[in-house]
């Protein structure tokens, strides 16, 4: 069954409703004759509609030690981030701090003269995966170095070094604004949270929580929460540090 735990005030929705929701989170974790590979191990689901909010969690957040999922765990977001980062570059062209139409080269000149096309992409691009840059995720080590050396599933990597190899490694796809081409990139957005850490003179995560604090609707505080302190139950998510083993 769920691990349930209530942390807000408003009252849960009932009867029927709860009980889909409820299926579905079981669902999404308990598939019966799925291969374990296959399943979600563990998950917390919230719906906040008029009738109150529903949370509930289910399956381990860590399944080498065998823990439960709470609903007071956190996650990585991953991608989340992309929607964020857009919503601050935004906010800088909207007070003329930035255009979206400015160079990457106005921000990042020597980073950009190393990069193929860096002269000619911008912000804009770069927010909208039109600006031709490559991958890294999959092919920062290949899988024989990885699984021979195991200390590098825990290791990271500052934009620089990630950005310098996509420079060295990867060839762009397309030029930058290339008629009807588009392609998904990581690179980029690791690109425009470097610039964004300029014009405020204070890094991407504070531009993040300023951001949070005065003019969004929703709070993104739990993004930085470090879990390191043992009062922190985070969910073991190494998909996002060793993509190619999951």
């Amino acid at each position: 069954m769920p691990n349930r735990q209530r942390v807000f005030n408003s009252p849960l929705p009932t009867g029927e409703l709860r009980d889909r929701y409820t299926a579905f989170l079981n669902d999404l974790v308990y598939r019966p004759g799925e291969p374990a590979q296959r399943r979600t191990p563990g998950a917390v689901l919230l719906v906040d509609r008029a009738e109150g909010r529903f949370l509930e969690a289910a399956g381990l957040s860590d399944l080498a030690e065998g823990k439960t999922t709470d609903t007071a765990d956190l996650f990585e977001i991953g991608s989340i981030t992309k929607l964020f980062t857009t919503v601050i570059l935004l906010q800088l062209d909207e007070e003329g701090i930035l255009s979206l139409d400015d160079l990457l080269a106005d921000w990042l000149p020597n980073i950009a003269a190393t990069l193929p096309h860096g002269d000619q992409m911008t912000l804009r691009q770069l927010a909208s995966h039109t600006a031709g840059l490559n991958e890294y995720e999959r092919d920062l080590y290949p899988m024989p170095q990885l699984l021979g050396e195991s200390d590098l599933l825990e290791r990271g990597f500052t934009p620089e070094e990630i950005v310098d190899w996509v420079a060295k490694n990867r060839p762009p796809l397309f030029a930058p604004g290339a008629p009807a081409a588009w392609q998904y990139s990581n690179t980029g957005f690791i690109l425009l949270g470097m610039v964004l850490e300029w014009p405020r003179e204070r890094g991407y995560r504070n531009s993040m929580q300023s951001a949070s604090s005065s003019r969004w609707v929703w709070k993104v505080r739990s993004c930085w929460m470090a879990c390191q302190s043992a009062d922190r139950r985070c969910a073991a998510t190494m998909r996002w540090t060793a993509p190619m083993l999951t």
